[in-house]
């Protein structure tokens, strides 16, 4: 049933995500978003597995991406200078609607222009597991540190997080899968080395 979605329920599927925003958010840890990450799972498992409902994200995809610009500015408009990760600003509908825009262009846009490979993407797609599993220690540490100990502007601190989450997620990758019995702990039997 999922794969015979019109082109138009897409966009609306941000109405799925924003119901989720509302439930299951650990209130002391604002980083665990359970309800946004169940739906964003599931409409990933039953709604874009199918490789015609990606086909609809290529024709969307420029629509999406001028939507995602504007949402975005909007966004930061309305909440420049408070902590987006926390209620009410995470679960707002604008929140919700921006980062549903800008999934659909990114999956749209990058399934569109970008769907090549080369030597370094075929390496990271075999990495890409454990760029899952260890990404976000590089982001929240690099994060803590260079805001709490340095004076650099937001301008240079984000792009310096997104290299971190990279390099510490491919490298401890990399490290931790070979060693045996902490491969086995940390990754289970689904490594790839």
């Amino acid at each position: 049933a999922c794969r015979k979605l019109p082109i138009y329920v897409l966009p609306l599927l941000a109405i799925l995500l924003w119901g989720g925003a509302q439930i299951l958010t650990v209130p002391l840890i604002a980083c665990y978003k359970f309800g946004v990450y169940g739906v964003a799972f599931f409409l990933g498992y039953f709604v874009f597995s199918h490789e015609e409902n990606m086909q609809k994200t290529t024709k969307l995809a420029l629509v999406m991406l001028v939507a995602a610009i504007i949402a975005g500015i909007a966004f930061v408009i309305l909440y420049y200078d408070t902590n987006y990760a926390v209620n009410p600003v995470f679960n707002s509908v604008l929140s919700m609607v921006y980062a549903w825009l800008a999934i659909l262009a990114i999956l749209g846009g990058m399934k569109r222009w970008c769907d090549f490979t080369t030597p370094f993407m075929s390496w990271m797609a075999k990495k890409s597991f454990g760029l899952y599993v260890f990404h976000y220690l590089g982001i929240s540490a690099s994060a803590y540190y260079l805001y709490t100990y340095t004076e650099l502007s937001p301008i240079l601190i984000y792009p310096l997080v997104l290299i971190s989450g990279f390099v510490v997620g491919y490298g401890l990758y990399e490290i931790i899968s070979r060693i045996p019995l902490l491969r086995w702990c940390v990754l289970g039997n689904a490594w790839i080395v």
